[in-house]
């Protein structure tokens, strides 16, 4: 199985990282080992400690469980993207202004101006399809000035059948 190449990760995301890793290690490790083997104390002291050992590697098997299932949903959610602009983008803001930063406005700020670029790539898609749509309506309008005029002139039948089926096709296409 080919092994996916992360991207590296900038320094504020680095730090984003390792801190969440020392707090679910603090969460995972707040137990004292004097804690932990006397929630076993009926048991000898050998088995005691071999359950210390199990609660040990346990803890430490989930902390690595929840720090891949937290990089996954920071990778989903583009978080790390979110997270270095937000940074970079207080960082200016605190420059400009020299005013305290608040993050909530700075994330808010960031969800919009997504949400705009996501409306902008909206319109202008919709642009293209009309546009498109105003090239097939003319052609279809040729075709059928074409076709009237062939019906008028009465031409040969070819060319009656060959802007019939022209049209025929566009009619499809518009569909």
């Amino acid at each position: 199985m080919e092994e996916r190449q992360e991207p590296e990760l900038s320094l504020s995301c680095q730090n984003f990282n390792g801190h969440f890793s020392q707090a679910t290690h603090a969460l995972l490790t707040s137990c004292t080992r004097k804690e932990v083997v006397g929630c076993f104390s009926h048991f000898e002291p050998e088995t005691q400690e071999y359950l210390y050992k199990v609660y040990a590697l346990v803890g430490a098997q989930i902390r690595e469980n929840v720090i891949a299932e937290f990089n996954s949903i920071c990778s989903e959610h583009q978080v790390f993207e979110v997270l270095d602009h937000v940074s970079d983008r207080a960082l200016i803001t605190a420059t400009e202004a020299g005013d305290h930063i608040h993050p909530e406005k700075v994330v808010k700020e960031v969800a919009v101006r997504r949400k705009l670029q996501e409306m902008d790539e909206v319109k202008r898609k919709l642009g293209l399809a009309q546009e498109e749509n105003d090239s097939l309506e003319a052609q279809l309008k040729v075709l059928r000035l074409e076709m009237d005029k062939a019906r008028d002139q009465g031409s040969d039948n070819a060319l009656y059948k060959k802007i019939q089926n022209a049209n025929i096709e566009l009619f499809k296409l518009l569909d």
